[in-house]
């Protein structure tokens, strides 16, 4: 037997001859993980992230002073830098408008986090996002955290709030969890993504 094989939900893959696939493997050009068993991996393998369709993708870049912020099914992959909520909106601006770096903006009356940056910089992949997106970010210690997409919506951007399309607050909705943003035709329209950890 050659090629792919499942069995008992795991995948593996054959060789030419026969033999099971073990470590990094390039097959029909996409890249994958087999453990020493020969099953395939996905997710978190030696600093990079295999998906099960043979894309895999790394931490390229610097990190900013919080770390780097990576969505694989999206392509989002971003230095963030921290802004709190006394600095004001120019430090803010001053860290979107720097190219690879979104502001990690943590509000100290909740501990509420957003993320937000630019569409014309890349962060309009976040656009594309369903409920079940997995984001990663890896903190400048080397940590990684693991995030879930929990909803996705237009928004308005009043200044100091995002108000949902149905006039929520997103500052009351998402507690525990990080919100990601971007503008869509000006900075009062936005894209905002809610984020749980996992």
């Amino acid at each position: 037997m050659t090629g792919w094989y499942s069995e008992n939900g795991s995948t593996y893959y054959l060789g030419s001859d026969g033999t099971l696939t073990t470590g990094n493997a390039s097959i029909d050009g996409n890249n994958y993980y087999f453990n020493e068993n020969g099953v395939m991996q996905t997710g978190w393998i030696d600093g990079n992230y295999y998906n099960t369709d043979g894309t895999e993708y790394s931490f390229d870049g610097t990190p900013g002073n919080v770390g780097r912020l990576f969505i694989p099914s999206a392509g989002v992959n971003v230095a963030l830098n921290y802004v709190d909520d006394n600095t004001g909106d120019e430090a803010a601006q001053a860290i979107c408008d720097a190219e690879d770096s979104a502001a990690y903006m943590v509000f100290s009356s909740s501990d509420e986090v957003w993320i937000g940056d630019h569409n014309f910089q890349g962060f309009d992949a976040i656009k594309s996002v369903v409920p079940g997106t997995q984001a990663y970010i890896k903190n400048t210690d080397g940590t990684i955290d693991s995030y879930i997409c929990t909803e996705i919506d237009q928004a308005t951007n009043t200044g100091y709030d995002l108000v949902t399309a149905d006039g929520r607050s997103a500052s009351k909705i998402n507690a525990g969890g990080i919100i990601m943003y971007t503008c869509n035709d000006d900075w009062t329209s936005v894209t905002a993504t809610f984020w749980q950890p996992e």
